[in-house]
C-alpha cells in the first residue's frame, strides 16, 4: 500500500470516530474540543497498534479476519481507548476523558447499551453487528472498571446489566443452532472420528468461536463484579453450555489450513507441527460439564485436554461457586450438580484427586458437602495445571523456542491460590464491604499470592506469568486506576514476529 492511501485510511478512521462522538447537527460542547486532538489520524494508528498489548491478555478479537474499515465504529473507538492506555501520546486523565465520551456516544448509538427488550418466544440469532456492539460494550466496561475513578467504576456497574441481558437475549451461552451459522466443531454431538473435513468451514467456525469468546468475556466480567466489587451475579455458572476457548494457535492462525491443522483436523502429525504446545483438540470440553467433572468425587479431567485459557475460565467458575457457597450457605448444594455425560476428556478420579484431603473449616457460611466438593475441585484443578504445564509450557532452556506464558488469561494458577485463600479465610463481613473496599482487599490478596506461585512452581521451572507482574501501586492507595499497571504492556511479545497483532492497514 502506498504511503498516501495508508495515511488516507487513518484520516477516514479519525473522521469516522469523531463523527461517532459528535453526530451531525449537534452542538459541540467547547469542553470536548480535546477529542479532535486525542483522535487525530496519527493517534488512531498508534492506539490501534497498541491494542495488541491488551489483546495478549484477553484475546477476543479475531485478528486474522478483523477488518478495521468495516468494523462497528463504537468498537473501534473502544479499541482506541484501550490502546490509549498503553500510549505515550495521551495522559491517563486524557484517557479517562475519552472513556466518558465513549460511554455517552454508545448510549446514543448502540442498542446493546440499553436494557434488552423482554424475551418473546425464541431468542434472537446474533448478527455480526450484534456481536461487535456487545464487544464494544464489554470493552467499555473493562475500561471503566480497570482504568477508571470510583465514579467510572460505578458507571460500569450500571452498564453491565444491559450487557448481560442482551447476551442472554441472544442466547450466547449456547452454541448457535441456526443452520446458516452452525459450526459442527462447537456442537455437543461432535465426533472427530466421523467428521469429514469437507464439512468444515473456517468462516462459520470463526463466527462461533468469536461469539463464545465474547460470552466468556461477559462471564469473566460477571465473576469479577462479584469477586472484586461484591455485586450479585447475573449468570449461573452452570448455564454456560459452551466449549471452552480453542487453543491459541488455532485462534491466531492466519488461514483456514493452519487453523484446521492446529485443531487436529489434518491429522496428528500436522497438529504436532502446527500446535506443539496446545491440546490439538478440534473441540474443547463444555464449560458446565468440565466444572461438574471437577466437583464430582468420581471423575476428573483427562490431563492434556484443556488449554490455559480454558483453565482460566474454569478457575473463575470455581471462584463464582465459592462465592455462591459463602452467600447461600446450605442452599448452595454444590455437591448435587450430578454427573456429566461420558466424554473423551473425562477419566475416573484417581486416589490423589482430593477425596482424601482433610477439609479445614471454611470461614464463611459454607455447608460441609459444598466445601468438600470445592476442595476436591481445587485439588483436581491443581493436578491438571501441574501435569499440563510440564507438557504445554516446559521450562525454558537456553536457545530453546518453547513458548512463554504471556497474558492474564493464561495465568489461572494465581487464581487457584486466591480461591484456596478465599475458601478458608473469607468472613461474612467481607462479602458486605463497599465495592471499592472489597476491590482494595482482593487486589492486595491477588498480589500477595505471587509468593506461593513462585515457591510452588520453582521446582518445575515455571515462569511467574502476567498476574505476577501487576504493579505494586495498582489499587493500593490511589483509587483512580491505570489499566496498564494491571494488564501490563508486553513489549517483547508485541515485537515478536509470531504475535498476532491487530491489522490496521486496508487490505
Amino acid at each position: 500500500m502506498g504511503m498516501q492511501s495508508h495515511q488516507t485510511s487513518y484520516n477516514l478512521l479519525s473522521d469516522q470516530i469523531l463523527n461517532f462522538f459528535y453526530p451531525p447537527n449537534q452542538a459541540i460542547d467547547p469542553s470536548s474540543a480535546g477529542m479532535n486532538l486525542y483522535f487525530s489520524p496519527d493517534n488512531v494508528k498508534d492506539f490501534l497498534d497498541k491494542y495488541t498489548h491488551f489483546h495478549i491478555h484477553m484475546p477476543f478479537i479475531h485478528v486474522a479476519t478483523f477488518k478495521v474499515m468495516e468494523a462497528y465504529t463504537g468498537l473501534l473507538a473502544g479499541m482506541c481507548c484501550i490502546g490509549a492506555c498503553y500510549s505515550d501520546n495521551v495522559t491517563p486523565s486524557n484517557v479517562r476523558e475519552m472513556m466518558d465520551f465513549l460511554v455517552v456516544a454508545l448510549q446514543r448509538d448502540c442498542k446493546m447499551m440499553s436494557n434488552a427488550e423482554p424475551l418473546t418466544g425464541q431468542p434472537s440469532h446474533a448478527s455480526r453487528a450484534d456481536i461487535e456492539e456487545l464487544q464494544a460494550v464489554l470493552l467499555t466496561c473493562i475500561l471503566l472498571l480497570w482504568n477508571g475513578n470510583p465514579q467510572q467504576r460505578e458507571r460500569a456497574r450500571q452498564i453491565y446489566p444491559s450487557l448481560a441481558a442482551n447476551a442472554r437475549r441472544l442466547n450466547l451461552f449456547q452454541s448457535s443452532r441456526d443452520p446458516a451459522s452452525l459450526s459442527p466443531l462447537h456442537q455437543i454431538d461432535f465426533d472427530r472420528n466421523t467428521f469429514d473435513l469437507q464439512q468444515w468451514n473456517w468462516d462459520t467456525w470463526v463466527d462461533q468461536e468469536r461469539r463464545n469468546r465474547l460470552m466468556f468475556g461477559v462471564f469473566l466480567m460477571d465473576v469479577a463484579m462479584g469477586l472484586y466489587f461484591n455485586s450479585q451475579p447475573l449468570f449461573d455458572v452452570m448455564e454456560f453450555h459452551l466449549p471452552l476457548p480453542c487453543d491459541d494457535t488455532a485462534w491466531d492462525a492466519d488461514n483456514a489450513g493452519d487453523c484446521a491443522s492446529a485443531l487436529g483436523l489434518n491429522g496428528d502429525v500436522a497438529a504436532r507441527d502446527k500446535n506443539p504446545y496446545g491440546t490439538q483438540r478440534p473441540k474443547q470440553p463444555e464449560m458446565d460439564w468440565a466444572l461438574k467433572a471437577l466437583l464430582h468425587p468420581s471423575y476428573q479431567i483427562q490431563p492434556g485436554s484443556t488449554n490455559l485459557y480454558g483453565k482460566f475460565v474454569l478457575i473463575h467458575g470455581i471462584l463464582a461457586l465459592i462465592r455462591r457457597a459463602q452467600i447461600d450457605g446450605n442452599a448452595a448444594q454444590l455437591s448435587k450438580f450430578g454427573t456429566p455425560p461420558p466424554n473423551d476428556w473425562m477419566t475416573p478420579a484417581g486416589h490423589n484427586s482430593g477425596r482424601g484431603t482433610p477439609v479445614e473449616g471454611a470461614a464463611a457460611n459454607v455447608d460441609p458437602q459444598s466445601l468438600q466438593a470445592l476442595v476436591i475441585a481445587l485439588s483436581k484443578f491443581k493436578n491438571n495445571w501441574d501435569a499440563d504445564m510440564a507438557n504445554q509450557f516446559p521450562p525454558t532452556l537456553p536457545g530453546s523456542s518453547n513458548p512463554r506464558r504471556h497474558g492474564f488469561s493464561r495465568d489461572g494458577i494465581h487464581f487457584y491460590w486466591l480461591s484456596n485463600y478465599l475458601l478458608k479465610h473469607t468472613q461474612a463481613a467481607d462479602l458486605r464491604l463497599s465495592p471499592d473496599a472489597r476491590f482494595v482487599q482482593i487486589i492486595q490478596l491477588l498480589k500477595s499470592v505471587k509468593s506461593w506461585v513462585m515457591s510452588d512452581g520453582a521446582s518445575r521451572g515455571e515462569e511467574l506469568g502476567s498476574v505476577g507482574e501487576i504493579d505494586d501501586q495498582y489499587g493500593a492507595m490511589d483509587l483512580t486506576l491505570e489499566m496498564a499497571k494491571l494488564f501490563k504492556p508486553l513489549p517483547q511479545v508485541v515485537e515478536d514476529a509470531g504475535t498476532a497483532s491487530v491489522k490496521t492497514e486496508l487490505d
